[in-house]
């Protein structure tokens, strides 16, 4: 029983029906429940749940026997399957069924939480994080996602606003594939032999797949700053282009489109200490692969400080 608990509180909600109906299994071939019922008035949950999942069942004679003892029986509720798909479409299914969110940042903000020590976190970091900036736009932004987000889960399971603080429920935590594949992971140290090694290779041929659609991710929004930043500059918004060229190559360093954009920015704000540190920023980065910016970067430099 203590099994079926653990199993249920951590989140296996199959494994703790197993583990509840091994242990009923000798006390129904010894035609007694005497020891079951003693434990179980510790665990009484155990049986609610075994009650509540099927009908007419020897669970159900045990739970009368607890009755019958004055132990309070109570069926528990049971909490919708969430799942947040991290890898690949990003996704957020309830029971199966895929929920319809119009903000994408919805979904940003469960994986982001997720990851979060506590799944939780101070909006002003979670802005930070989400939006690289704090203000009225981008506040009302999270707003509505947060409240996109709740219409999509189940009651239960809905974001919780405390203060300045957002978190989210241990049981929508544990439905994000980053968790579980870190709680994969963690498993394989529980095994041994041949039965932990095939689950390691299990692992990191699925590891592989993920890290590689995290470069290409990554590379699509580099693509997507570097050509933002380049649309500010022709618009004279010449701090956000800055602000977008520091979030490319902070994606990709090696992006030296970005940092030339970087440059003539700097420049159009009268900034001269700006472009040469974007420069320097560049050079520094090609070091790294033994590489040096190229000649159009280099005549940049030379037209900028004339």
């Amino acid at each position: 029983m203590l099994l079926a608990e653990a199993e249920w509180r951590a989140g296996h909600e199959d494994a703790a029906d197993r583990a509840a109906d091994l242990a009923l299994e000798p006390s129904a071939r010894q035609g007694s429940h005497h020891v079951l019922l003693k434990i179980l008035t510790e665990f009484p949950a155990v049986a609610s749940r075994r009650i509540d999942a099927e009908a007419d069942t020897p669970w159900h004679a045990v739970g009368r026997a607890l009755a019958a003892q004055g132990t309070n029986i109570q069926v528990a509720e049971r909490l919708p399957a969430v799942t947040v798909s991290e890898f690949g479409r990003h996704a957020l299914i309830v029971d199966g069924v895929e929920a319809r969110l119009r903000i994408s940042k919805s979904l940003e903000l469960l994986s982001y939480l997720s990851s979060r020590p506590g799944h939780a976190a101070d909006r002003p970091r979670i802005l930070e994080a989400l939006f690289a900036r704090d203000d009225r736009s981008t506040r009302a932004y999270l707003r509505q996602a947060v409240h996109q987000l709740n219409l999509a889960l189940p009651p239960q399971l809905r974001l919780i606003a405390e203060q300045n603080r957002l978190s989210l429920a241990d049981e929508l935590a544990r439905g994000c594939q980053s968790l579980v594949v870190e709680a994969d992971l963690a498993h394989t140290y529980r095994l041994a032999g041949r039965a932990r090694l095939s689950a390691i290779e299990a692992l990191l041929a699925r590891a592989q797949w993920v890290a590689e659609r995290r470069r290409e991710l990554s590379r699509q929004t580099s693509d997507a700053l570097s050509s933002a930043a380049e649309l500010a500059l022709q618009l004279h918004q010449y701090g956000d282009a800055v602000r977008l060229c520091q979030q490319a190559t902070a994606i990709d360093p090696f992006r030296e489109v970005a940092w030339r954009v970087r440059m003539r920015a700097a420049n159009a704000l009268g900034d001269d200490d700006g472009v040469l540190t974007a420069f320097q920023l560049c050079e520094t980065a090609l070091a790294q692969i033994d590489a040096t910016p190229s000649p159009s970067t280099r005549r940049l430099l030379k037209q900028l400080q004339r």
